[in-house]
């Protein structure tokens, strides 16, 4: 569909993503899942996404791969992390990040999350 607004996930675990997907839809937006790393940041060379959501527990040490995409593209950067993991939260938040909420704000808003993403490229 043209026009549409597009969103990349980076979430290896199906059933997580899925739920993202499935919000996203309700939204009217299109979700581009990528289970690996490599995919992702591949995909960020060619592609201008509206938002990335990104699993930062996923990316372990290797969230500096992502300082780069993140300021170069105009989009919204929402990462999300175990509430035990806090310091990859301030890790995301220096790479460049927009939003950074533990897993379970981010589930519980995620509605609300991809709304304002949705809105702040409508603007």
């Amino acid at each position: 569909m043209q026009g549409q607004l597009r969103m990349f996930v980076f979430e290896p675990d199906l059933l997580f993503s899925s739920k993202i997907a499935s919000t996203a839809t309700k939204l009217g937006v299109a979700i581009t899942v990528v289970t690996d790393l490599q995919g992702f940041l591949s995909m960020l060379k060619e592609n201008w996404p509206v938002g990335l959501i990104v699993d930062l527990d996923a990316l372990g040490a290797r969230i500096n791969d992502l300082a780069g995409p993140v300021h170069e593209k105009c989009c919204t950067a929402v990462g999300y992390y175990s509430h035990v993991n806090a310091r990859v939260a301030e890790e995301a938040r220096t790479v460049g990040f927009d939003v950074v909420l533990s897993r379970g704000t981010f589930v519980a808003k995620m509605a609300e999350t991809l709304r304002k993403i949705i809105q702040e490229r409508r603007v």
